[in-house]
């Protein structure tokens, strides 16, 4: 069984590049940024073995700073394009545009 991962695993992910921002919330549960091969994402719910929820953006600063501006753990944040574990996809303008 997964289980939220430690702060001591989470700074070596900061230090390493794998995470370019991370945040524990006041839950107990983790969040951080990271970058995949075409998008930056924010990941939520992140355990020692991976996460439960993701949300993709194109832009590196706007996903740090909708991270930053994130307040309520159980919403989403503003501003992505795809958010994976639904399918849900978003235009430029913020419309949703279908899922798969």
């Amino acid at each position: 069984m997964a289980v939220i991962i430690s702060d001591l695993d989470a700074e070596i992910k900061q230090r390493t590049g794998e995470f370019l921002a991370f945040r524990r919330f006041p839950d107990g549960r983790a969040a951080a940024v990271v970058q995949f091969a075409f998008t930056f994402a924010i990941i939520a719910d992140v355990t020692d073995v991976g996460y439960t929820r993701r949300w993709c953006y194109s832009d590196r600063m706007q996903t740090l700073c909708a991270f930053e501006d994130w307040d309520d753990y159980e919403g989403r944040p503003e501003g992505w394009h795809r958010e994976v574990h639904t399918g849900q996809r978003r235009d430029d303008q913020g419309n949703d545009i279908g899922v798969w």
